[in-house]
């Protein structure tokens, strides 16, 4: 099963040296997963943080610092420009992909095969085709099952968290009640 690696500000130093082939990027306001972004470095490793939603999950500076060609992209509502050594593709509304160039020929021929000619197809797709194109072997994985994921790994995490501190007041009162608060 594949994993995808959670960055947060508890562990972002640990990711700032990645070799990125791909990120892509959604606005604060892009329709999706608004403020999330998601990378592929070249061993095929996944890695997903939100820099925009209500429990920002990496501040946007320490973002720069995981993703530092993002310092050097303009976005703009329907395209972007990304540094030499980059090609932006426009996902849709607010999402954008950028990927290493010297994948671009890889990739087109990758978005030809599988029927994929646009922003909505590619934004769906784009995960699984970039994996594909690193491991030579065919991948289906979606940008939807990746956010999915990370949203399930969340619950379970909060879920406990929470479940732990509910049994933690209850031992808690049960001692009061015992008198051994001492």
């Amino acid at each position: 099963m594949l994993q995808i690696i959670k960055i947060e500000e508890a562990n972002y130093k640990k990711y700032c040296n990645l070799d990125i082939v791909a990120f892509s990027y959604a606005k604060a306001g892009a329709c999706g997963d608004g403020g999330s972004v998601c990378i592929i470095d070249i061993n095929g490793q996944i890695y997903y943080t939100n820099y925009a939603d209500l429990h920002a999950k990496l501040k946007y500076k320490h973002l720069l610092k995981v993703v530092p060609t993002l310092k050097d992209c303009i976005f703009n509502s329907f395209d972007h420009l990304a540094p030499e050594g980059w090609v932006p593709f426009y996902l849709g509304l607010g999402n954008h992909l950028t990927l290493k160039s010297i994948y671009h020929e890889s990739f087109k021929s990758e978005m030809e095969k599988r029927g994929v000619y646009g922003p909505p197809d590619l934004y769906v797709h784009w995960p699984g085709m970039v994996l594909s194109i690193l491991s030579h072997t065919q991948s289906d994985i979606t940008l939807r099952e990746i956010s999915e994921g990370v949203e399930k790994a969340e619950t379970i995490d909060e879920g406990t968290c929470f479940l732990s501190k509910i049994r933690k007041h209850i031992k808690d009162k049960f001692e009061v009640l015992l008198g051994k608060d001492n």
